[in-house]
C-alpha cells in the first residue's frame, strides 16, 4: 500500500530559528511500504514593500522489512527589498532497524541558517529507542543516543568553527483525546559530553484534528532553547503553525 501527505495550507508565526530538526512526525506515519509528502507556499508583493518568500518541505520514508529509512528535507527563502534575511536549507537522512516495538537508529544531518549566521552544522550519529508503553492507540517512548555536531558560524566577519560530541535524549508520545483529535509531543535534549552546561532542548506538542478519512487540521507549537549560544544571538526561539493536512 502506497499513501502520499501534502500540506495545502499553512499559516505560519515565528521568531528566528534554531538548529535542531524533528523527523518523528514522519515515523508516526510509516505504517506502509511508502510515505512521500511535501509542501511549497509563498507570499511575493512588489511596490512600498518588496516580499519574496518562499518555503518547501518534503519527507519520504519507506519499509524494508524490519527497517525504516527516512528522508527529511526544507528549504526556506525570504527577500525583504532586496535584503535576503533567509536562505537556509536542512536535511536529514534516518534509519531505524525495528525489535518488536523497539529500534536501534543512525542517522546524518545537515543544515544553515544564515539569521543564526551558521555557515554549516553537520551530525552524524545513532542510539537506542525503547518503547515504554503502547495500545492501539497511545504509545509513550523514549530514546538515548550520542552524535558528532561540527558547525560553522560567520559572525563579523569572523570564521567559528566548533566540534563537539553530544549526548540526546527525546521523548516522544501520541495520545488519543477523543475520537477525531490527537496530541502528539516531541522533546529532544542534546547535551554536551564535555560540558553539560551546555545543552539544547526542543519541545513540540502538536494537535491533529481530522475531518474526515482525507483531511486533518492541526496546530503546533516549537520551542527551542540552547544554554550557551556560541556568537551574540539569542538563546530562545518561538514558532507556531496551522494548517489542513491533506492525504490520498
Amino acid at each position: 500500500m502506497r499513501s502520499f501527505n501534502s500540506l495545502i495550507i499553512l499559516f505560519c508565526i515565528s521568531i528566528n530559528a534554531q538548529t535542531i530538526l524533528n523527523s518523528e512526525r514522519v515515523l508516526s506515519k510509516i505504517d506502509s511500504v511508502l510515505v512521500v509528502g511535501a509542501s511549497i507556499d509563498g507570499d511575493f508583493s512588489y511596490g512600498n514593500l518588496n516580499l519574496i518568500q518562499t518555503n518547501f518541505n518534503g519527507q519520504i520514508g519507506k519499509k524494508i522489512n524490519n527497517s525504516v529509512l527516512r528522508g527529511v528535507f526544507n528549504y526556506a527563502y525570504t527577500s525583504e527589498n532586496k535584503e535576503v534575511l533567509s536562505n537556509d536549507w536542512s536535511g536529514q537522512l534516518r534509519l531505524n532497524r525495528i525489535f518488536n516495538s523497539n529500534s536501534i537508529f543512525f542517522f546524518l544531518q545537515g543544515q544553515n541558517v544564515k539569521s543564526l549566521n551558521l555557515k554549516s552544522r553537520y551530525l552524524l550519529g545513532g542510539g537506542y529507542r525503547m518503547n515504554l508503553y503502547k495500545n492501539s492507540s497511545d504509545y509513550f517512548d523514549f530514546s538515548l543516543g550520542i552524535f558528532s555536531e561540527n558547525e560553522v558560524y560567520n559572525y563579523n566577519d569572523i570564521s567559528l568553527s566548533v566540534s563537539n560530541f553530544r549526548y540526546s535524549l527525546s521523548f516522544l508520545s501520541s495520545i488519543k483525546v477523543f475520537k477525531k483529535l490527537n496530541f502528539n509531543n516531541t522533546l529532544y535534549c542534546q547535551i554536551n559530553t564535555k560540558s553539560f552546561s551546555d545543552f539544547r532542548l526542543y519541545f513540540e506538542p502538536r494537535f491533529n484534528y481530522s475531518l474526515n478519512d482525507k483531511f486533518e487540521l492541526f496546530f503546533t507549537v516549537r520551542s527551542k532553547y540552547h544554554s550557551t549560544p556560541y556568537i551574540e544571538i539569542k538563546s530562545s526561539d518561538y514558532q507556531s503553525s496551522f494548517g489542513i493536512e491533506f492525504s490520498l
